[in-house]
């Protein structure tokens, strides 16, 4: 049996194909009708002088629309993260009072847990004033407590994005 598909391997490749698939004797350049085939001439769109786009220009294009910046300068929450999973809620406090962020600019300060209960290293901190949470994110994101590098930015609820967006 192997010998017998071996014999039909030959004679495809005798017959001038490549065997299972592949390109037959005819080649890249052909057509179905053993043709040359131009390779850009059909595929691009002729411009009124008969040449090709390519060899002149590119078609006109639409321009594009101006994309909306939205400015999250607005928003009081933010996402503090990459603190030690050990850290008290108490001394988590004491670290925004060092910032100059105490308990007259935080309206909230919440913490996350896992589902076994554990603080994971992120809160979520509410301000009284949009000001004080861009002052806090620009001043304090990146910035070491307790030999870790914390990472600040703003929270948007969906609500909020679509508020701002028109």
């Amino acid at each position: 049996k192997a010998n017998r598909a071996g014999q039909e391997k030959r004679n495809r490749k005798e017959q001038g194909g490549k065997g299972r698939g592949g390109a037959s004797k005819r080649g890249r350049n052909m057509n179905r009708q053993g043709q040359r085939r131009n390779n850009n001439s059909n595929y691009y769109p002729k411009n009124q002088q008969g040449k090709n786009y390519q060899a002149n220009q590119q078609p006109q294009m639409k321009p594009k629309p101006q994309q909306k910046y939205i400015s999250l300068k607005k928003l009081k929450r933010v996402l503090v993260s990459n603190f030690a999973e050990d850290i008290t809620v108490d001394q988590l406090w004491e670290a925004f009072e060092e910032m100059e962020f105490g308990k007259d600019k935080i309206k909230t300060l919440e913490c996350n847990y896992n589902s076994r209960g554990q603080f994971n290293g992120s809160c979520i901190v509410e301000f009284h004033r949009a000001v004080d949470a861009e002052k806090c994110v620009e001043e304090w994101d990146s910035a070491k407590v307790d030999q870790r590098e914390i990472f600040m930015d703003f929270i948007i609820t969906k609500e909020e994005l679509y508020a701002l967006r028109n």
